[in-house]
Order: structure tokens, then C-alpha cells, then sequence
């Protein structure tokens, strides 16, 4: 599988001089990440022809002092963009559209570049004696609740709307296959009873969704299948009818092995 990451911010003290211009100069410089097309496109003579992925704001001066060796003229600057989604271990381009009165030095893990238009991010034609870091940073994206077993949504006897099966962690059951995302819910009974979980409710409304759903205890990532259901209700919905112990916490995982519109579903219980 594909491993990514997604960006969205990054920190230099790369960007400066050794004028009053260097404020202004910073407030009006962009970076750009652009695909990767050879190393010759990033020496500072070469125009880069590589795909815009992403442009950031204008440059925002965070601490006025270099934070490596105090110098006011290469301030620590950070420019922020609409979070972009790299693939681990490829190639990319920076480009530096650097606003007047500034210029950059950069240096990377594997050397330095000094002054031109753009740098190999992995270095590969870098070759000067600077000493300016860059920060690439990370954004977490933001999971939706529900879409995994640890963000499962809490809940209790009643009627539920499914407005879909989102993305996430999905389910791998052998005698139904896998899923590649599911909507979970956790719930735990204050009593020893029978709890059933019903789709059926979609077709009373007027609805129908071929659904299926899965039951399991235990923790995140140590779970216990103990029944799943497909098609056990009419029009191919789905139903659960199984007892539970007091205080012991189930999770429900309605996936979207077979289809993922919005429907309605229920959580009932009755005495054993």
C-alpha cells in the first residue's frame, strides 16, 4: 500500500539579507511544491517545468532572531498552505518565489544550495557551505467520528440515520471478505439482556439498502468477531439478535462491503 502524508506547513530560516528590506521582502515570498522532473530543472539557471502541486500563503516572520545562531537578518519565517497529500519517499520540488529585498539559503540533509530560484528537496545538486534548516511539516488529517473503531460513536437503545459509510477502517470477515470502510458505534448495556440491531426499519420508511453489519468485543485492534449479518432482514437488510452482559462494551461496524448510500437503522433491547 501507498504510504502518504500529508503537508501543509513549512518553517525556514533560509529567507533574509542584510537590508530593511527583508520584512517586506518576507511578507511577499511564496513557496511552491512542484513535481519532480530531473535534477538539472533545480540549479538556479534551469526554469522549472514540473507540475504546481501547491503555493503557500506569503511568508510570516514566527521568531524574529534566528533560533540557531541569533541572527535578526534570517529570521525564523513560516509559510502555510492548503494541507497537500505527498507520497512517502517520492521526489518533490520547492520552488521559492522570493519578494524583493530577500534572497535564500537552504540547506537540507544531504547538503546546501545557495541563492536560486528552487532546490532538489532530497539534494542531490546541492553543494555550498549555508547553514539554514527547513521544517516540512505534517498535518494530521482529521478523521471523522466514526469512521474507525477507535472513534466509534457512543450509543444507547434508539433509532439511528447512517448518512453514508465513510472512509476508514473497514472489516475483514471470512465468511463475508472485506470492506474498505465502515461507520462504527460503541455501546454498552447497563444489564444482562438481549440486544438486537435491525436495518429493517430503511424499508418500513420507505427506503431499501443492502446492507451488513458485524458485532464484536474486546479493545481497538484486539477485537472479537462474534456474529455478523447479511441479508437477514427483508429486502436484504440486516439483523442482529444476540445477548450481552452487564458493563461490558460492544462495537458495531456497519460496512460498506456491499453498498454505502444513507439508511436508517435501530438498537432495541429486551429482557433475556
Amino acid at each position: 500500500m501507498t504510504e502518504t502524508a500529508m503537508v501543509g506547513k513549512i518553517t525556514t530560516t533560509g529567507i533574509g539579507g542584510g537590508s530593511n528590506e527583508i520584512l517586506a521582502g518576507i511578507e511577499t515570498s511564496v513557496i511552491r511544491i512542484r513535481e519532480y522532473v530531473n535534477n538539472v530543472e533545480t540549479t538556479d539557471s534551469n526554469a522549472l517545468s514540473g507540475t504546481i502541486l501547491a503555493e503557500s500563503e506569503t511568508g510570516t516572520i514566527i521568531n524574529v532572531n534566528n533560533p540557531y545562531n541569533n541572527d535578526p537578518n534570517f529570521p525564523e519565517t513560516q509559510f502555510i498552505f492548503t494541507p497537500i497529500e505527498l507520497i512517502t519517499g517520492q521526489q518533490y520540488v520547492v520552488e521559492w518565489v522570493v519578494g524583493s529585498g530577500a534572497a535564500v539559503y537552504v540547506s537540507t540533509v544531504d547538503g546546501l544550495y545557495d541563492g536560486g530560484q528552487a532546490y532538489d528537496i532530497n539534494g542531490s545538486n546541492i553543494g555550498l557551505s549555508r547553514d539554514s534548516p527547513m521544517g516540512v511539516w505534517k498535518v494530521v488529517p482529521v478523521v471523522p467520528e466514526g469512521s474507525t473503531c477507535e472513534t466509534a460513536i457512543v450509543i444507547a437503545a434508539g433509532t439511528y440515520e447512517n448518512t453514508g459509510i465513510p472512509a476508514g477502517s473497514g472489516t475483514t470477515e471470512p465468511e463475508m471478505g472485506s470492506a474498505t470502510g465502515a461507520a462504527w458505534y460503541s455501546y454498552t448495556p447497563e444489564t444482562d439482556l438481549t440486544l438486537t440491531i435491525s436495518s429493517e426499519i430503511s424499508v418500513a420508511n420507505g427506503g431499501s439498502n443492502d446492507t451488513r453489519v458485524h458485532l464484536y468485543s474486546g479493545e481497538c485492534g484486539a477485537l472479537s468477531h462474534i456474529v455478523s449479518n447479511n441479508d437477514g432482514g427483508a429486502n436484504a437488510t440486516s439483523v442482529i439478535t444476540h445477548n450481552v452482559d452487564a458493563d461490558t462494551t460492544y462495537l458495531i461496524a456497519w460496512d460498506n462491503g456491499l453498498e454505502s448510500i444513507p439508511f436508517t437503522w435501530e438498537l432495541s433491547e429486551s429482557p433475556i
